[in-house]
């Protein structure tokens, strides 16, 4: 039985429409017309979405536009000054009512170009659209602002190591990398784009000196003393520069975290660099037991187990308790690299923090960019509590398995046959694949962790430190999360910050919290959750299997509640 009208069969081929359509187009001289994609114009530095406190265009600042068609398919940039208005016929007007002034192109190739926002450009909320070979693009709003910093990375994706020269001698600065680490008092040259407009004439290069504006550079949660630089480039049109000597008393590690802040309030992305004591070739990662095989490269797997216990006392619903037992095991080849980073296992010095904003929604399609790996056959993994088995066997992705082993709702809405995984004794098993050997391996969950002002926080003040404090039933490695999904710019920011080893307190720096968005005041128009864990005493339980040159299993304790953040 048709649910709808019968289609008739044609015997048109579509490969005949494709030519009859093109012969269209030539007949009538059009070309294909430029496409901006939807919320696609952005910081050509640290990519933040459009809408999150640093996805504005900064006035003086180099953005990017992503489309199809915006520019000729061989890449074309801007090879002397003064710089053009057009580039390889591509130009880029800005519109605020009746005033236009012309951006400048470049680099220019059709999926993506990269143009310099004018210091005279209007402040506020403007129209850019890509003109190409005479035809226009779709319109796109954008806020132009006078401060937007964003830092250049490695990974081109505004997260994880960032473009930070190490100065060792006269024609002798190499990139900080896993491979070329800092030592405290090294000098440190740091790249990136948006610290706000110039007096002089942006089609030119720009002159050398310091701008009039304040800027802390932050390493590792210090705030830098010995600033010798914050201005142009006299290299190069839009291109920002600081000179900075690295504290003395900065963490160590192969990821610490790296904030720029401009007039003490606009912050930039966070990127990462890599600091021993003695500098050279190696780091150390204290806090994170993987780090190891992603810088060496090889076989890997890792096992977590969590008891998740989120509360919502927001008013928009009535009030709750929803606790989830979750379980994921993923396993993998990784190739080493310089600038080997994945912001689920490049794990920050302890006492510090580190920030990401990006695209979707946060529990939905939410996705940050991660080392990409190979994946690898270990079998089936399982995990036993209590005297009960139950498989970890849903996955997202071929080397990536996760189950809800256990759920536990106040409101009965959730479907689930109670929790599993208690505090105690739990073991995890692989049965092993065409890749990885069978492995067995015995650990403990974490007992509850009561955080003890959680009553006391219902709204986060995004320009204000926020002191946290707790107790743990065992000893453990402490980590709060913090995140804000903004639906109707569906984009999310997060934080993670690792305190020390032990401690019972830790102050969230407002320079962190200031990367997330300020909550909706519509109902269901943000998502804000704030969390503070614990892992397991046992931290990561190795796996010894063979084929697999690194694994462990992690336990750990989440205590959460929804909040605002304003």
């Amino acid at each position: 039985m048709h649910s709808g009208p019968t289609r008739r069969r044609t015997s048109v081929c579509p490969c005949f429409v494709k030519i009859f359509l093109a012969g269209l187009l030539i007949a009538g001289g059009l070309s294909a017309r430029p496409i901006i994609y939807y919320r696609a114009v952005v910081n050509a530095a640290s990519f933040a979405p459009p809408g999150t406190p640093s996805g504005n265009i900064a006035q003086g600042s180099i953005f990017t536009i992503f489309g199809e068609g915006l520019g000729p398919e061989e890449a074309v940039k801007v090879s002397a000054v003064p710089i053009g208005t057009e580039l390889a016929g591509v130009s880029v007007p800005v519109t605020q009512g009746d005033t236009v002034v012309a951006a400048l192109p470049l680099f220019v190739v059709a999926g993506q170009i990269n143009v310099l926002m004018p210091s005279n450009a209007p402040l506020g909320d403007v129209i850019i659209r890509v003109t190409f070979n005479g035809e226009t693009s779709n319109s796109m709003r954008v806020r132009v602002v006078e401060h937007s910093f964003g830092v250049f990375t490695a990974t081109q994706t505004g997260i994880g190591p960032g473009i930070l020269f190490n100065y060792i001698g006269a024609g002798h600065e190499p990139v900080n990398s896993l491979v070329q680490v800092a030592r405290p008092g090294q000098v440190i040259t740091l790249w990136g784009t948006g610290f706000g407009p110039i007096e002089a004439p942006d089609n030119q290069l720009p002159p050398a000196g310091d701008l009039p504006f304040s800027v802390e550079v932050i390493v590792g949660g210090v705030v830098v003393n010995d600033l010798a630089y914050a201005g142009r480039s006299p290299c190069c049109a839009g291109i920002d520069q600081l000179v900075f000597t690295i504290p003395e008393q900065v963490p160590l590690g192969c990821w610490v975290p790296v904030q720029v802040r401009v007039e003490g309030r606009f912050v930039s992305n966070t990127v990462t660099m890599a600091i021993s004591q003695e500098g050279g070739s190696a780091c150390e990662d204290p806090a994170g037991a993987y780090s190891q095989v992603y810088r060496a490269g090889g076989s890997f797997g890792g096992v977590t187990l969590i008891r998740s216990v989120m509360r919502d006392e927001s008013g928009d619903v009535p009030e709750s308790e929803v606790a989830f037992d979750f379980a994921a095991a993923g396993f993998g080849q990784a190739t080493s690299g310089p600038f080997t980073y994945s912001p689920l296992v490049s794990s920050i010095p302890p006492g510090t923090c580190t920030a990401w904003a990006a695209r979707g929604v946060l529990g939905y399609d939410y996705s940050l960019p991660t080392l990409r790996t190979d994946p690898v056959d270990a079998g089936g993994v399982t995990v036993t509590a209590g005297g009960t088995t139950k498989p970890i066997e849903e996955g997202g992705a071929p080397n990536l398995l996760t189950s809800v082993l256990g759920v536990q709702d106040s409101l009965q809405v959730l479907n689930g046959d109670g929790l599993f995984l208690d505090a105690g004794e739990v073991t995890v098993s692989g049965s092993g694949g065409g890749a990885i050997g069978a492995f067995d391996v015995t650990t403990n969950m974490p007992g509850a962790l009561n955080w003890q002002n959680r009553d006391e926080i219902d709204a986060v003040k995004r320009n204000q430190p926020l002191q946290l404090s707790w107790t743990a039933a065992e000893a453990g490695f402490p980590i709060i999360i913090g995140a804000n999904s903004y639906l109707p710019i569906n984009a999310t920011g997060m934080f993670v910050c690792v305190p020390e080893p032990g401690a019972a307190s830790f102050t969230i720096p407002d320079y962190i919290t200031a990367n997330l968005p300020i909550s909706s005041a519509l109902v269901w128009g943000s998502r804000g959750l704030l969390v503070v864990g614990v892992t397991g005493a046992d931290g990561f339980a190795p796996v010894q299997a063979d084929g697999l040159d690194f694994g462990g299993v992690q336990t750990f304790f989440a205590d959460g509640k929804v909040v605002t953040f304003e």
